[in-house]
């Protein structure tokens, strides 16, 4: 079974909001976490959200997408804009849908559909400028944040404001900084509650609550801003902790856990989330319903199943196993990846997810590189990932191991196939360098020519080679390659292009 992980990850963060990237990059730790689980019982393939994911996740040939997507290149609109492409890509993927993601986005229309169905939220207003007037009726103090963040984006400590000269304040900042109504709502002094929940309706889990702790000087007001999430050494961050599980009387638990069990439905999650609740006077108000939620190892969500008997393997595997029987996929073992050609102290199999590490230390070596197209190119595992597993183009990539003990030794690839003419381009590499001088290139390139000419059916093989890589161009000659001519400025070495010699072997 193939799996993919899409995640989000910024290069950066527009004027105003350079710090906040601790928070959209947060994805990218996430994923390595949950590539370690998941990837020691199935192919796994990290996937960057783009613009063309859909495309992507249809090459990769995935059963399942893992999806902790949370916006794209900052933008928050981008999780359920990347989650609507699986969906037209008919793959199937765990959490809440495109528009689950997107109402809840907006807590403005979230908190609409919750008044419609009786469940208690602080009463709020949309402002889009600071001539809008307040509605009659609200009670100061009233907190302001934008509409449409996560991870508590946009909210400090002057998000809480007594008067409309503060609340014009935090109103400019916000419609100025993130482009987006302000949210006002009145403040709601009381305890601050993390309701994770995990299931398909109708059956709904309510892990242990948690509950934020607030050990704060005088001068603070007692929420969960942007400081005391993602800023250490912040009074803020020192201050507050989690605590799981709550200390709840019966009645309290009840209201709360059905507040977010009705909340869970009827804005549609799926699979888990995560109900943030003020209780006050044994009320339960919802501040906000997060689909999705972040799952990393300090995360609200984590410390609750951790209560509730889960580690975090097995709370990404029952989230994983939530997602198939929802979506209707059945789990099959990894795919047995047999040798597809051998030599004598050789075997050739297709390169796996598992490899990439192997690779990438092969072509970021100086050594090898300097007979490769582009000696300078500084490869990552989220190219490599994408080269091999996530392309349109007709290439075969191979990789060599021991015949005993099968240990990875090289690499081997027939690219730019060419169907209708029978032709490909090849490249081959001993990776292993205490293997080199050995005589495994001449088995190398025997697999190759091979596996080319019989399994492929390929009629035309070419290669290239440096003209000071005279053991590259022996071991061309001696499998009978016929030099043909020269590219020209084809090689580009750092400073400039240089020639090269060109080979070709006919079947």
């Amino acid at each position: 079974m193939r799996i993919g992980i899409l995640y989000n990850r910024s290069a950066g963060m527009p004027s105003g909001r350079e710090r906040e990237s601790v928070s959209v990059n947060e994805g990218v730790e996430i994923a390595d976490l949950i590539e370690r689980v998941l990837g020691s019982r199935y192919d796994v393939v990290p996937v960057r959200a783009t613009l063309d994911v859909g495309k992507k996740v249809k090459l990769g040939g995935f059963d399942i997408i893992f999806n902790i997507c949370e916006g794209y290149e900052g933008d928050s609109r981008g999780e359920s804009w990347v989650t609507a492409q699986l969906e037209m890509a008919a793959v199937p993927f765990t959490g809440s849908d495109s528009m689950t993601l997107a109402l809840c986005q907006h807590k403005a229309k979230a908190k609409q559909v919750l008044i419609s169905k009786g469940i208690h939220t602080p009463r709020y207003q949309m402002l889009h400028s600071t001539s809008q007037k307040l509605e009659d009726g609200f009670t100061w103090p009233l907190i302001v944040k934008p509409v449409r963040e996560d991870a508590s984006e946009g909210i400090t400590q002057a998000s809480v404001v007594k008067n409309r000269l503060e609340l014009n304040r935090m109103v400019e900042r916000i419609t100025d900084t993130y482009e987006q109504p302000a949210l006002v709502e009145e403040y709601i002094e009381g305890r601050e509650l993390n309701v994770a929940i995990m299931g398909n309706w109708p059956c709904l889990e309510v892990l242990p609550v948690s509950e934020i702790m607030f050990d704060y000087p005088p001068d603070l007001h007692r929420i969960v801003d942007f400081d005391s999430k993602w800023v250490p050494g912040t009074g803020a961050f020192k201050g507050s902790y989690g605590v799981c599980p709550s200390e709840l009387s019966r009645e309290e638990f009840k209201a709360v856990a059905d507040a977010s069990k009705t909340a869970f439905r009827v804005l549609g999650c799926r699979d888990y989330a995560r109900v943030d609740i003020r209780l006050r006077d044994g009320i339960p108000y919802i501040l906000e319903v997060n689909p999705n939620p972040g799952i990393n190892t300090d995360s609200g969500f984590c410390r609750s199943a951790g209560k509730a008997g889960m580690d975090f393997p097995e709370m990404i595997m029952r989230i994983l196993g939530l997602a198939m029987k929802r979506s209707g996929v059945k789990e099959t073992p990894r795919p047995e990846r047999p040798a597809l050609i051998s030599a004598e102290r050789m075997n050739a199999r297709e390169v796996a997810p598992s490899d990439i590490e192997v690779l990438l230390e092969w072509f970021n070596d100086a050594e090898t590189a300097k007979m490769m197209d582009d000696p300078h190119t500084r490869y990552t595992r989220e190219g490599l990932f994408e080269a091999f597993f996530l392309r349109e183009k007709l290439e075969f990539d191979l990789i060599c191991s021991d015949v005993e003990g099968g240990k990875p030794v090289g690499f081997i690839s027939i690219y730019n196939v060419d169907r209708s003419t029978g032709s490909g381009e090849i490249s081959y590499l001993i990776g292993d360098k205490t293997r080199r001088g050995r005589g495994l290139g001449k088995e190398l390139i025997g697999l190759l020519v091979g596996y080319a000419f019989g399994e492929l059916d390929l009629k035309r093989l070419e290669a290239t080679v440096l003209p000071e890589n005279g053991y590259s161009i022996k071991l061309l000659k001696n499998a009978g390659f016929r030099e043909v001519g020269v590219l020209h400025g084809k090689f580009f070495d750092g400073m400039g292009t240089r020639d090269e010699m060109l080979f070709e072997k006919m079947r």
